[in-house]
Order: C-alpha cells, then sequence, then structure tokens
C-alpha cells in the first residue's frame, strides 16, 4: 500500500510512524515475485492520497471531482446474499 500514511497513535510506533519509502515498497513487490504469489493487486509508487479521508471536512469521504466510495452492503446472516 503505497499511499500508506500514519493517523491517530500510529506517530508513536517507531514502525509505522512514517509512510514508506521507495525502497521498502520495490522490496516487498521483489518478494511477491520471489515467493510466487500471484493474486493481489499492487500499485506505482508514486500513487496518490486519493481515499484519504478528510476528517476536518463534514464530508470526509468525498473526494475532490464529486469522487465518493459506494456503499458498502452487507447481507444479514442466513440471507440468500451471503
Amino acid at each position: 500500500m503505497a499511499q500508506y500514511y500514519p493517523t491517530n497513535k500510529a506517530d508513536r510506533k517507531d514502525l509505522i510512524s512514517r509512510k514508506i519509502r521507495a525502497r521498502e515498497y520495490a522490496e516487498v513487490l521483489d518478494w511477491l515475485e520471489e515467493f510466487g504469489f500471484e493474486n493481489g493487486w499492487t500499485q506505482e509508487f508514486a500513487a496518490p492520497d486519493v481515499g484519504r479521508p478528510d476528517f476536518a471536512s463534514a464530508a470526509p469521504f468525498t473526494w475532490e471531482g464529486g469522487l465518493a466510495p459506494a456503499p458498502l452492503a452487507i447481507a444479514p446472516a442466513g440471507s440468500p446474499d451471503r
């Protein structure tokens, strides 16, 4: 996840108190290949921070250009959709 950023109390933990470095991300991509992972998602390291909520806003999950995530629909246990 190239766009990781520390939030809340993450700044108190050394390993998660900063954004990921390009060389760290490249190393993980190498491991994916080395260990034969075939299914999954990767992205360019310079991926934008799209999807980063602005909790200071009245609408934290609405992004520039009107983009917003689709609502998550969870089917109740025992329903045919589950």
